[in-house]
């Protein structure tokens, strides 16, 4: 009698094992999906979008790169161009990570710039370019 009622109840909690399994496996694949990489929707696999400041680096010989808002230090191929080389400049960039190249400074990423431009604060000025003529 015993053996019938365990038999009974073995297909029951089969469908609750089956059940929990599904839900681990949705909740997974929801989470990478959603974790897979720090593009923008609309952007090509591969192009991230980055807000973040300019920082000059002292390593071999010193180069300028973009710190993101999202702790990660993206190296632009050939350097920044000479209008964003102040430190602490705050902008916005579209790049291409370039996973076919290495470099000597391994910081980060090293990126292909897409798009660059200077982020403004509500006075209209861009944040680390103080305005002339005026005393704070």
């Amino acid at each position: 009698m015993m053996s019938k009622m365990k038999a009974a109840g073995f297909p029951r909690q089969r469908q609750r094992v089956d059940m929990a399994l599904r839900t681990v496996i949705l909740t997974a694949a929801i989470f990478v999906s959603a974790c897979a990489s720090p593009t923008s929707p609309g952007l090509e696999p591969g192009v991230v979008s980055v807000d973040g400041v300019v920082r000059h680096f002292n390593l071999e010989g010193g180069f300028w790169a973009v710190r993101g808002d999202d702790g990660v230090v993206y190296q632009p191929m050939g350097g920044l161009g000479s209008q964003f080389r102040r430190e602490n400049l705050r902008v916005s960039m579209v790049a291409r990570v370039r996973h076919d190249m290495g470099g000597v400074h391994m910081v980060g990423p090293i990126v292909e710039v897409v798009s660059i431009r200077l982020r403004e604060l509500s006075t209209g000025f861009p944040v680390g370019d103080p305005p002339r003529g005026r005393r704070n």
